[in-house]
């Protein structure tokens, strides 16, 4: 699950929610006009500023067109990095939570994440690294027998959701030791791609509590009114920040969004009636697009 945070400093967030980060360009294979990773490579902002060979999501803001809602991903170049930076350091941008049940939960954080150009990760060290050597060709870490009892999951097991959530599935410090080539392993054996660390910097600034039930989850996310991080918008007393949420299914590879709502949240700010029902006032200085 995810949940855009914005102070009203990103045009038409308030009225369309994380729909403003959402577009038919988005990298492969989530939409179906996405570029390809060389049509990317050849755009010198994505190459030379940032060193991206894909695209995920932005706001409108971040493209230079006339238009407010009439751009492609590629309206952007290395020239208008001032520009990118210049709108970060204004506030032009959306605080993204980013909650994985696989990459998070079992050591109980959330990725903490901005939206502009990109979809960012904030500053420091993820809760995870990828499970490969690219040099030898095999993955880094396996589950440890004499901590866990076994040295992999079984792909059957898996894939047919037969992994209790209270089990452990995941690669972490307590869990895995390094992979041994020799091992007796046998068909169907499966290790995570990811195993799972500790944290640092402004990546580690929300907490994550969730729990599966009775085929529901209970998320629970926590965090520092303000943070004081750059990528972070801070919740003021008598205030209102923009919330959009969206609910996904599947994994990384293909995913299907099921749900996606927005809210607005003010601190000790009495409610103010609005055409939709009861609703926050909007900070001074709200801007909606054309």
């Amino acid at each position: 699950m995810t949940f855009h945070v914005d102070d009203g400093a990103v045009r038409g967030f308030a009225s369309q929610g994380c729909w403003v980060t959402c577009r038919s360009d988005l990298r492969d294979p989530f939409m179906y006009a996405a570029p390809s990773s060389s049509e990317v490579q050849g755009n010198s902002y994505f190459n030379d500023v940032i060193n991206k060979t894909d695209t995920r999501k932005y706001i409108p803001d971040s493209r230079q067109r006339d238009s407010w809602w009439d751009f492609g991903w590629d309206d952007i170049s290395a020239q208008d990095a001032d520009v990118i930076q210049a709108l970060k350091d204004g506030g032009v941008f959306l605080d993204q939570w980013h909650r994985r049940a696989a990459r998070g939960n079992p050591i109980g954080v959330s990725d903490d994440m901005w939206v502009l150009d990109y979809r960012n990760g904030d500053g420091g060290k993820s809760a995870y690294s990828t499970n490969w050597d690219g040099d030898v060709e095999q993955p880094k870490q396996m589950f440890d027998p004499e901590k866990t009892g076994f040295a992999a999951l079984n792909f059957d097991d898996v894939h047919n959701g037969r992994v209790p959530f209270d089990s452990i599935y995941y690669l972490s410090d307590d869990t895995m030791t390094e992979f041994d080539l020799n091992h007796a392993w046998q068909e169907g054996d499966a290790i995570p791609r990811r195993y799972l660390r500790t944290p640092e910097g402004s990546w580690s600034d929300i907490a994550a509590d969730a729990a599966w039930s009775n085929g529901e989850w209970t998320v629970e996310l926590s965090r520092l009114l303000d943070t004081g991080n750059s990528g972070d918008k801070a919740f003021r007393d008598r205030a209102t920040c923009d919330l959009a949420f969206a609910l996904y299914t599947s994994a990384t590879g293909i995913r299907s969004t099921t749900s996606r709502s927005r809210r607005s949240l003010g601190l000790a700010n009495p409610p103010t009636s609005s055409p939709g029902g009861s609703k926050a006032s909007s900070p001074t200085g709200h801007r909606s697009p054309p």
